[in-house]
């Protein structure tokens, strides 16, 4: 399959927020060259490893610095940082089950290691385990006070639960252990609004903003708390710096009052949870996130659409080619419907039926309207191929077996699509007209 493609707001403007606080991993200051005093060889080994794994970490070569930390564990040896840490580097892979095992590894080791209860507070909440995330933050706090990150990622947590006036309470204390973190100003400012105390949520996003100028995100809260105020022009004013400074993320300013054409179109494959929904290989999904981002930018729905097609086709590619025919068929059916005359889909079917039989496919196919479909295109790809009169053959077949499914009661609309197309297919006009009459007598007998 296609490998790693490169919240709560009942209104129709749904505030931004920003995540939870990531402690990615916690590293002491390693120097470059490291002299140990030890009594035996397997300490060195052990120091050696973990320094050397540290260091990569905090020098950002991440891949290097998973494998030191995994050389380390299985070897048997025991740190809480090494734990933690490769845990948070599995978080970020997608592999949270693992992540988890190994955060709570690090607090097994060292249960007062505040910074592996604030990673597995993230995890939890990730995971939608909000009064599980919520107890780790707290056992976090009581370990580590002054810990501002975990008082924050509390707040959030609050936020989601409905308990607002807590979250304020929390977030304040992240502020005041750590007054230059912008995103604690700009999500008191979230729950300040929630709480209908707008001139405090004010003061705060934009407290935000004078830390750090280039937030796109507090300028899109900004201009939806002014837009609330009825402070027109000021609202669009923000909107517009959202968009200046993350002109690639509509979601900060789609929906608040910026005109679409003002909007530039993101494809598809940049965005992270419609990538998601192709690495787990759901259709469903997939189009569910294409229709929200339809709605945001209706400008650019036919680009969106034509995108979307083409993904899929190519991920079908990689199911053809490795022989997955009951992967393939279920998106197959699908793209059936929505690639009408679309190049993309077009090229795919010539790729497919010069790889797969027909007889195959049918095999796989559990469904007669589904069946049917397949014999459409079958007939569309005869008809590519100039093989016209095997192509009129099929269309005539496709014909007949449709006032079937339409009696039966079975999907009317893709039935007459599949009658439409197929009448495409005849060359001999007077043939299409007689087969077309021929299933009119029969729905009316």
């Amino acid at each position: 399959m296609i490998e790693e493609f490169a919240k709560k707001n009942k209104s129709p403007k749904k505030l931004n927020e920003v995540k939870t606080f990531p402690i990615p991993f916690f590293c002491e200051d390693v120097k470059e060259n490291l002299i140990f005093n030890t009594n035996t060889s397997s300490k060195a080994s052990k120091e050696k490893i973990l320094n050397q794994a540290l260091k990569l970490h905090s020098e950002g070569n991440i891949s290097q610095a998973a494998k030191n930390y995994q050389s380390f564990i299985e070897q048997g040896f025991l740190d809480h940082r090494a734990f933690s840490n490769y845990g948070a580097i599995l978080k970020d892979l997608g592999k949270l089950q693992k992540a988890e095992t190994y955060f709570r590894k690090a607090i097994k080791i060292k249960p007062d290691f505040a910074e592996a209860h604030s990673n597995l507070g993230n995890l939890l909440r990730d995971n939608g385990d909000l009064q599980e995330a919520e107890n780790s933050f707290r056992k976090a706090i009581d370990i580590k006070p002054t810990f501002s990150e975990a008082h924050y990622n509390l707040a959030n947590i609050l936020r989601d639960n409905g308990k607002l006036n807590d979250a304020e309470m929390f977030m304040r204390k992240s502020i005041k252990i750590k007054n230059d973190f912008a995103a604690s100003h700009c999500n008191l400012g979230l729950i300040l609004i929630q709480l209908g105390k707008l001139k405090e949520a004010e003061i705060s996003i934009r407290k935000a903003i004078e830390i750090k100028p280039d937030y796109a995100i507090a300028h899109s809260n900004l201009g939806y708390l002014l837009e609330k105020d009825f402070r027109v022009e000021e609202s669009i004013e923000s909107f517009r710096k959202a968009y200046f400074y993350d002109p690639d993320n509509p979601k900060l300013y789609a929906l608040k009052g910026i005109k679409p054409f003002l909007i530039s179109r993101q494809p598809l494959i940049e965005n992270k949870r419609f990538i998601n929904t192709l690495n787990i290989n759901s259709w469903q999904k997939s189009k569910i996130i294409l229709k929200e981002i339809c709605k945001i930018n209706p400008k650019y729905i036919q680009d969106n659409v034509d995108e979307f097609i083409s993904i899929w086709c190519d991920i079908c590619i990689e199911l053809v080619n490795n022989r997955d025919l009951k992967g393939l068929v279920s998106i197959l059916i699908e793209l059936i419907i929505i690639g009408e005359r679309k190049l993309s889909f077009d090229k795919f079917v010539l790729f497919l039926f010069e790889n797969i039989s027909l007889e195959l496919l049918l095999l796989e196919t559990i469904y007669s309207k589904d069946k049917l479909l397949i014999k459409l295109i079958y007939s569309e790809y005869l008809y590519r191929i100039g093989n016209i009169l095997a192509a009129e053959s099929f269309a005539a077949q496709n014909l007949n077996n449709s006032v079937d499914l339409i009696k039966n009661n079975e999907d009317e609309n893709i039935t007459w699509m599949i009658i439409r197309r197929s009448l495409i297919l005849f060359n001999n006009k007077n043939l299409a007209k007689r087969d077309l009459l021929k299933v009119i007598k029969q729905l009316t007998n």
